[in-house]
């Protein structure tokens, strides 16, 4: 029997029908990408001025950031930015607009770069015949060389003051480090003012963000608001009016500093904790007799267990040459290589080292397991978030305490460096573990002990000899420093200090012991002699003796003092590590 639908009805079911279709596609809108309006930016634009904006050299009239993570962990991002010339340092700065990548994790590409001119024109960059792909050069100072970590550059080729440079990126994360996570890390403050900054993030509603926190909150500047579609939560942060940030010498990193927002669906530290245990000991489990014969070779008539570990870090530490090619398939960049093939080759990079030293210890019946640290300012520890930059061994003490230690410097003498001081680090292990922070060493620690003796003849000529110690962080960074040395660069560096004491000094002889630099066991010493011709300073009542110092050359905490200049500041000044000197 057919279904007759009346012609009085039609009408209602038209309306019904459209205004359901309008509702359907406005949420697809909502959760798809839209460009920002251009017509508004570029009425943004034209108030930006020199003179409103005298101490910028770039404006950034509008950015956006739109992020859509699915139940797995992978997602998309798209970052457009619209950003305003003033002078010629900014134009420099925008000569060129890159995007890094990490292949297997992302992929990148512009989908959009022109130049917005002052009457309004706008010139398109031909992205394929002025970009180019390079691999991330930086990576190379760290001996690591990994062909999948690129950047991606577009040279944009005439620029003009007043232009506004307006591009869109699109990245593809397709695998994640942690699996069935996200998280991210997005700052509202720069050094050029900012006009207006959005933050979109669509979340499927079965994996909500479990924490939010924005830090170093300017007050009032930031508007957050979150809504419902169907099956999608939509997270959106919006800042407006941002001024520029000043940075100062030796703070610590601009984005740990400034306005910032941190987000992740991790709901503790533990969850990290136990997927780099799980991660790694497939690959630390792979020991051979030959490592056992070692470990035992090493801790032979050694009855205290400290002796014994320091015995195997030591070898690691020494034997094991810092340097790596990354191949790892699961998680590159963190997976360790396996054990057998770090012991074997005798390389690898810091997590290679870690997982060999734990292997071994776990050998020498230690409860050794990898730790995540990163190396640099502490990580907030309200949200969750893989975000590492190295990893290092510990051992769980019978108190529950663990013993950090650190096996990548090849000539350290201590088991964990000072640098590695009051920095947060994450064990991991099978049960999981919360985030801590490294204990700090007191200056004494890691003193440089100089004595200088000195005799004056009648004719105001004086011969010195200066003997320098160095304990912790000066025998550290000092001992490495001159395992590098060729012989005649050892001589010109004392040349160095002898005409910073004085400019008439000659170096006369010097001596650096132990002539083997990994021979940690012995107290790094040099030893130096040097002559000064006509070192008095003569008046006519007075006669002057301008002191011999050795300190201000020599010792970690020139480096610590050098920039301390400001007479007030905004951020606190970094130094790593307490250090001191005490010269007689």
């Amino acid at each position: 029997m057919k279904k007759i639908l009346m012609p009085h009805i039609i009408p209602f079911v038209i309306l019904y029908i459209l205004t359901h279709v309008s509702f359907s596609l406005a949420g697809q809108g909502i959760l798809t990408f839209k460009p920002l309006e251009q017509k508004r930016v570029i009425r943004a634009a034209k108030t930006v001025t020199r003179a409103k904006y005298p101490n910028a050299d770039v404006v950034d009239i509008d950015l956006h950031k739109w992020v859509t993570y699915h139940n797995d962990g992978t997602y998309n991002e798209w970052y457009e930015c619209y950003s305003k010339i003033l002078t010629e340092k900014g134009k420099r700065s925008l000569k060129t607009v890159s995007s890094s990548f990490t292949i297997p994790y992302n992929t990148t590409k512009f989908t959009l770069v022109e130049v917005i001119k002052k009457d309004g024109t706008i010139d398109h960059v031909v992205i394929d015949k002025n970009s180019r792909v390079m691999i991330e050069q930086s990576q190379m100072q760290s001996n690591i060389f990994n062909p999948n970590n690129k950047v991606l550059r577009v040279s944009i080729p005439k620029l003009d003051l007043g232009d506004t440079i307006h591009y869109i990126i699109f990245d593809d994360f397709a695998k994640v480090r942690v699996p069935d996570t996200w998280s991210d890390y997005v700052v509202f403050e720069s050094t050029n003012p900012i006009i207006r900054s959005e933050y979109t993030v669509i979340a499927p509603k079965e994996k909500p963000l479990q924490r939010i926190v924005l830090k170093d909150e300017i007050p009032g500047n930031v508007i957050h608001t979150k809504q419902t579609r169907k099956n999608f939560i939509i997270y959106k942060w919006i800042a407006r009016d941002i001024p520029r940030v000043f940075p100062e010498p030796k703070m610590p990193p601009l984005y740990t500093q400034t306005q910032r927002l941190l987000v992740s669906t991790i709901k503790n530290w533990g969850q990290i904790s136990r997927w780099y245990w799980n991660l790694s000991k497939p690959n630390i489990d792979k020991t051979t007799p030959e490592m056992l014969k070692k470990v035992n070779e090493l801790t032979l008539g050694i009855d205290d267990p400290h002796e014994k570990i320091k015995a195997v870090f030591q070898w690691v530490s020494h034997e094991i040459r810092y340097l790596g090619l990354t191949l790892e398939k699961n998680s590159p960049g963190y997976e360790p290589h396996p054990v057998n093939m770090t012991f074997d080759t005798r390389a690898g990079v810091c997590r290679d080292k870690a997982a060999l030293l734990v292997a071994m210890l776990r050998l020498a019946g230690f409860n050794a397991y990898p730790v995540l640290i990163m190396n640099g300012p502490k990580k907030d520890y309200e949200v969750p978030q893989p975000f590492f930059n190295h990893a290092i061994s510990c051992v769980r003490e019978r108190n529950g305490s663990y013993l950090l230690m650190d096996s990548t410097d090849e000539s350290t003498k201590q088991l964990l460096p000072s640098y590695l001081n009051n920095q947060s680090y994450l064990v991991a292990t099978p049960r999981g573990e919360t985030l801590r922070t490294s204990p700090i060493q007191s200056a004494e620690q890691n003193m440089i002990f100089i004595e200088t003796n000195a005799g004056l003849d009648a004719k105001g000529n004086v011969k010195a000899k200066s003997v320098l110690r160095f304990e912790g962080i000066n025998d550290n960074a000092y001992r490495g420093f001159f395992s590098r040395l060729s012989a005649d660069e050892h001589l010109e560096y004392f040349e160095k200090i002898a005409k910073k004491i004085s400019p008439s000094a000659r170096l006369t002889s010097y001596t650096i012991s132990p002539a083997n630099m990994l021979d940690t066991a012995r107290q790094l010493e040099a030893e130096f002699s040097f002559e000064v011709r006509d070192l008095l300073i003569s008046g006519k009542s007075i006669v002057m003796l301008p002191l011999l110092r050795v300190g201000n050359t020599a010792g970690m905490v020139n480096f610590q003092i050098v920039n301390m200049g400001l007479k007030q500041r905004k951020y606190p000044y970094f130094t790593n590590y307490a250090c001191g000197v005490n010269e007689t």
